[in-house]
């Protein structure tokens, strides 16, 4: 793996890492809704299974997809993992590029991925950019 890409899974990995330990316990002004669901000024961090997104990814990042995944359905790891599918880096940009998946975490795109998302039509949110 180049030093780059490394270094951006190395800092998402990070990102969400902190993002989940912020959003796995409800505030201590705010309740709990009495469901598991955490509240925080009123925005509900949950989400049932029906409305889950389909989630995609490097091997490397299943842990944090079934961490994800477990803080905000609102159950363990272990009853997450039945709804965390991963592939690798490379098929998880072509399925989301093919609208197979809804969010991948993944490490920069290469060469190869952006041409297929240029034929594809998908610009935008880092897909014409490395």
């Amino acid at each position: 793996m180049k030093g780059k890409k490394k270094r951006y899974l190395i800092i998402s990995v990070l990102l969400m890492g902190s993002m989940l330990a912020g959003c796995s316990q409800p505030a201590s002004s705010d309740e709990a809704a009495g469901d598991g669901t955490a509240k925080t000024d009123g925005i509900s961090l949950h989400l049932a299974v029906e409305t889950y997104p389909k989630v995609d990814g490097s091997t490397a990042t299943i842990p944090l997809s079934e961490a994800f995944g477990a803080a905000v359905m609102g159950m363990s790891v272990e009853e997450a993992r039945q709804y965390i599918l991963h592939n690798t880096t490379h098929n998880a940009y072509l399925n989301l590029i093919d609208k197979k998946a809804d969010i991948i975490f993944v490490t920069s795109p290469s060469e190869e991925e952006l041409a297929y998302a240029k034929q594809n039509g998908v610009t935008g949110s880092g897909a014409d950019r490395q």
